[in-house]
């Protein structure tokens, strides 16, 4: 029921309160704007302070009770409940504890300052109560979906997720509350009426809220409109990188034979797309501002359709310069959209490196099935039919986007009141700010961070356009199709790693992931140049295996702390608003960032490599480790929350005795 509500009215934050709880005005008004800052100091679940509850009974008991009731609260815990007070009901065993007293509480005020948060950052406390809590709704969606929920209760699914992510519990110090132990008291009808509600709750929502063979840790990302947002920017990026790399195995070769181009001049037709890509990103941040997302997408998508199509059908060097370059203008709007787009739409903690996860394993399967299908294309249809059948899906995916757009308009024109599907700000009614800019988000932190996307393409530019002759003479002659499989060889662990880049970053933080991947990719970079030290087939294997791993876990998490980084800058903007507001620029930022690279790569690939394969790729290994160096010290680090002090900190000598036994659900209620 919880979620079905919070969906519809597209809440970030699900507060829970059991029935026979009570709450002053001013702890309920505390929980409810308290869902921001919890995020901020990396709460898993924000509790507040009860009389009854696991941990909160400590807290309530330091902060409200004297040093005698406190002592009297906690004997009559140790002497009493070892089963939860199975003999009778809480109330009954401590009725006493204070000789029938009702000590003087002073309740905080209503428009106290929020922010009294105690986070256990050290994990000090096992287990929590589910009486009353504070969480993000993409947790709690994650819940839900585990396979150990639920039982008749979520209590044992949540801890279990919160030990999983490592997310900590917290507890909002300036609440007061009350909650009756039942124990074994009217327990008979409080679960008949709990039962009668959840059939009503089944009658009056969808039953897939119910299947929980339907649900699935990131079946958030695929509710309504946020779903069409992923399949058509996934699905573009998809097409574009394809067909970007399509023609890797086989234009050297053909260019070399059919005109007499050098290695060189190669080099040239490789860097000209992201070279003019990078001059279009320049200004695309505006471009966006001004005709927005949707429309910039769907002009790159058919310009590259276009441009894809007249270098296929040219037959020199001037024809192919010419179309490369407009190909670099058309991925100009549609990466930079992408990224944008993304970044508005999933702002809940952890999706947008989810989503750029699966962005980066799309890419990965373009680059994969682009050279080999561009390969096999070449081989069996000549030059032109690889960019030929490009051009034909591109239009179609065009097709398709513009159906959804038309779709999506009737069905806004229609239902004008309804609210829209979206949970990010996408489709919000906020207003571009056109003080944000590149020059503003362009801060030394932030330029550090795009510089590894710059590395990422340029290190991987500089061997692409060589490694089709560089294979047939380190490992003799084969085929443009296997030529193809070697080179999409890299992308199969920059996938994997892509994958778990969000699940890594639970246990440490963005910058360790992105220097640790450039050491590998460092190493990958050795191992190229190194078939004398190793085998031939090794080195070659080896070092693309490296390169991919090294790849997906510096790439992914890049983006996401550039917006980080920039909306900190923004000062007294709320979080949404302040990504909203930077996405653009740093996007622009982002792409002109990774073009440079792709473009620089192939010319100095193409002039140094050539000369000496064995020696390059270790100078790259060494820069590459370098700047992992830089990228790890330049950021000093933040703490997340306040870190509790150790006199802060309760102590569980009494309750940690009488935790409830997770195996056995007796002991629960």
């Amino acid at each position: 029921m919880m979620l079905a509500i919070a969906e519809h009215q597209h809440f970030q934050w699900i507060l829970s309160v059991d029935d026979d709880v009570f709450l002053p005005p001013a702890s309920l008004m505390s929980l409810l704007r308290s869902g921001p800052m919890a995020d901020e100091r990396g709460c898993g679940v924000l509790l507040p302070l009860t009389q009854n509850g696991i941990p909160s009974t400590e807290t309530f008991a330091r902060s409200w009770l004297s040093e005698m009731d406190r002592a009297e609260l906690f004997r009559c815990f140790s002497q009493s409940s070892g089963q939860f007070c199975t003999d009778g009901s809480l109330m009954q065993n401590c009725w006493n504890a204070t000789d029938d007293s009702i000590p003087a509480v002073p309740v905080p005020d209503p428009w106290d300052e929020a922010g009294n948060i105690m986070v256990d950052s050290e994990f000090q406390y096992p287990y929590f109560a589910n009486n009353v809590f504070l969480m993000r709704f993409d947790r709690y969606v994650r819940v839900m979906a585990h396979p150990d929920c639920c039982q008749g209760t979520d209590e044992r699914a949540m801890n279990q997720v919160l030990q999983e992510e490592r997310a900590p519990l917290c507890m909002d110090l300036q609440t007061f509350g009350l909650h009756p132990a039942w124990g074994n008291f009217g327990q008979t009808m409080k679960n008949a009426v709990e039962l009668q509600t959840s059939e009503l709750m089944k009658d009056l929502f969808p039953a897939q809220w119910f299947a929980k063979k339907d649900r699935h840790m990131l079946c958030v990302v695929f509710w309504g409109g946020r779903g069409v947002v992923l399949v058509t920017c996934l699905g573009a990026y998809f097409l574009s990188m394809a067909m970007i790399y399509q023609m890797s195995p086989f234009f050297e070769v053909y260019a070399r034979k059919s005109c007499g181009a050098s290695s060189l001049t190669v080099g040239f037709i490789f860097a000209a797309m992201p070279m003019s890509s990078f001059v279009g990103n320049l200004g695309m941040d505006g471009m966006i501002r001004r005709f927005g997302v949707e429309v910039m997408m769907n002009v790159g998508l058919i310009l590259l359709a276009a441009s894809s199509l007249g270098f296929g059908l040219s037959q020199n060097v001037t024809g192919w310069l010419c179309w490369r370059s407009m190909q670099g203008f058309a991925t100009a709007p549609i990466y930079t959209s992408i990224s944008t787009r993304l970044a508005r739409t999933f702002t809940g903690e952890g999706e947008f490196h989810r989503v750029v996860g699966l962005q980066e394993v799309c890419g990965n399967v373009g680059v994969t099935l682009g050279p080999l299908l561009g390969g096999m294309l070449f081989q069996y249809g000549g030059f032109s039919l690889p960019f030929i059948v490009s051009a034909g899906l591109h239009l179609l995916f065009v097709g398709i986007s513009l159906l959804s757009i038309c779709c999506k308009e009737t069905k806004s024109g229609s239902e004008e009141a309804e609210p829209s599907d979206a949970h990010g700000l996408e489709a919000g009614p906020i207003s571009e700010d056109p003080t944000v800019t590149i020059c503003s988000v362009a801060t030394v932190r932030l330029l550090l961070l795009s510089g590894i996307s710059t590395l990422c393409l340029g290190v991987w530019g500089a061997f692409e356009p060589l490694l089709a002759d560089h294979f047939v003479k380190i490992l003799g002659h084969i085929d443009h199709t296997f030529i193809g499989f070697l080179m999409s060889l890299s992308a199969v662990p920059s996938t994997f790693a892509a994958m778990a880049v969000p699940s890594l970053l639970r246990c440490v933080r963005a910058k360790w992931l992105m220097a640790g991947g450039l050491v590998i990719y460092g190493f990958g970079s050795f191992s190229m140049g190194s078939w004398e030290l190793l085998s031939p087939w090794a080195s070659q294997i080896g070092g693309l295996l490296l390169i991919g791993c090294g790849w997906g876990l510096c790439w992914t998490p890049v983006l996401p702390s550039m917006v980080e980084a920039a909306v900190a800058q923004l000062k007294d903007t709320p979080a949404d608003q302040g990504r909203h507001a930077v996405s653009p620029a740093v996007s622009s930022v982002f792409n002109a960032s990774a073009a440079l690279g792709e473009a620089v790569g192939p010319l100095m690939g193409t002039w140094l490599l050539p000369k000496n394969f064995q020696l390059g790729p270790k100078v790259i290994a060494i820069f590459l480790v370098v700047y992992a160096a830089c990228t790890y010290f330049s950021d000093p680090g933040s703490e997340k929350g306040i870190e509790l002090q150790t006199e802060q900190l309760p102590t569980q000598t009494r309750l940690r005795s009488v935790l409830p036994n997770p195996e056995n659900p007796e002991l629960e209620g």
